[in-house]
């Protein structure tokens, strides 16, 4: 049969509107490299416009086993909808068939994880395709997996991972730490705890991009259940226990209601998604307490107050976004301070670090800038709705705010900007819903709870 598959074809523009359906069309893995390739393809009523994907993942060199083939096909299920998005056709084929348990975990992770892009896109309809294959029985697990072996810590670059890492390590756990690429933030906290990092690659088709310059849609993935595959594969591989991941209370709240659903641009980091997650590990013979959130039960305002203990970490940690673009030649050497990600990492240390030394770290003093009030009245509730970036709640940003501004920001541009429309606002207290310390095992609930005091 001639290859009637499209790989590059310059300038011509592309239709998302001509795709009939988008196909799942294989997994393979290769053990002498570690390497994961994922399959898929764009199809059209015209055979002659098939786009064809391959993604590979390679994972590091510890990882000596053969990953279970639930999360084989977990991975290839997350990272299918970068390829998706890019047409969105009202059809999802599994040629090969595909399992009750992915079934319904990859509607919810479209339902959830791309409600950001159809929203931005304005397709509601991109949320809903139906999903077609033959059904697959459920594979059967094999193997011991220990829950008390050494856990790994996804590293992001953040506070929030920080925050995990000095935990475990202060009940006495030394964790693995994981990372996908490499980041300049990331390897920098990994310098400063003085442990290892297991770095896993990611490498996206390059024929995707040329989609994207060519009229494909764009947008929001949910990159977190991406990662949360591939660090769950690097625990089966290597021998290791628990992901620990560091999301905290706050991303299950959403950014905005939109035909009736709440867009969440965290929702593949909030507690429905991990639910969801677990739920598959379970229905797919494996150990759902294999992926779990260290931090679920804390606000923001509490995680801040505990990255704060640990000052070490300040002129290493990043987490805006900009400093962790795909295109190396945009990415910023760390804060860009312009950015609502930079704006609320800001404000919700500003209670727990000194003004200059915050200052310094962030390259200007973003409470004392002009430029920065329209931004911080999105970020404490006084915009259409909250950014969508990884940012606390209104409650966990009013807090900060007033707590800011009554200490050492009395008298900054911000607060007085805005003193007459922020209510004055209590700290919240620590998050007291049992559920989400019960889905804690208890030898992490009791590091969490000791660290929190």
């Amino acid at each position: 049969m001639p290859d009637n598959t499209v790989r590059d074809e310059g300038a011509v523009p592309f239709d998302p509107s001509a795709m009939a359906r988008f196909e799942y069309t294989g997994v393979d893995w290769d053990a002498p490299t570690r390497t994961a390739t994922l399959r898929y393809a764009l199809v059209p009523d015209q055979e002659a416009t098939r786009h064809e994907f391959a993604e590979s993942v390679t994972l590091p060199d510890a990882c000596t086993g053969t990953p279970a083939t639930a999360l084989l096909r977990l991975l290839w299920l997350a990272a299918g909808l970068s390829y998706f998005k890019a047409a969105i056709p009202p059809v999802i084929h599994f040629p090969g068939g595909i399992t009750a348990p992915e079934r319904t975990y990859l509607a919810q992770l479209i339902e959830g994880g791309l409600g950001e892009f159809a929203y931005v896109n304005n397709r509601v309809d991109a949320l809903t395709p139906r999903i077609e294959g033959d059904a697959l029985p459920s594979p059967t697990a094999t193997g011991m997996w220990d829950a008390n072996a050494r856990p790994v810590v996804p590293v992001g670059g953040g506070k929030d991972s920080v925050v995990s890492i000095q935990t475990v390590r202060e009940a006495g756990i030394e964790p693995v730490l994981f990372c996908v690429g490499s980041y300049r933030a990331i390897d920098a906290c990994a310098a400063v705890a003085g442990l290892p990092l297991a770095r896993a690659t990611r490498r996206l088709d390059p024929h995707l991009v040329q989609l994207n310059a060519r009229g494909a849609l764009n947008g929001h993935v949910p990159i977190t259940a991406i990662n949360s595959a591939i660090a769950l594969m690097v625990a089966d591989t290597a021998g290791l226990g628990p992901v620990l991941m560091s999301n905290e209370e706050s991303a299950n709240h959403g950014n905005v209601t939109w035909h009736g659903r709440d867009i969440n641009h965290q929702w593949s980091k909030s507690m429905t998604a991990e639910v969801a997650l677990r739920a598959y590990l379970a229905a797919s013979g494996l150990e759902e307490g294999r992926y779990l959130s260290l931090l679920r039960p804390l606000n923001e305002l509490t995680i801040a107050r505990l990255f704060a203990q640990s000052p070490q970490y300040l002129d290493a940690f990043t987490s805006c976004n900009r400093a962790f673009s795909l295109n190396e030649a945009r990415r910023t050497a760390s804060w860009c301070g312009e950015c609502p990600k930079c704006e609320f990492v800001f404000l919700i240390l500003a209670p727990f670090v000194d003004r200059d030394r915050l200052t310094a770290v962030f390259g200007a003093d973003l409470l004392n800038t002009p430029e920065r009030v329209d931004g911080y009245r999105a970020i404490v509730g006084l915009g259409a709705h909250k950014p969508f970036e990884c940012v606390g709640d209104y409650d966990e940003a009013a807090a900060a705010f007033t707590l800011a501004a009554a200490g050492q920001w009395a008298g900054a541009v911000v607060p007085q900007a805005l003193a007459s429309e922020v209510a004055p606002t209590a700290a919240p207290v620590l998050e007291a819903d049992g559920a989400l310390w019960a889905h804690l095992p208890p030898r992490y609930r009791e590091a969490v709870m000791r660290r929190v005091g």
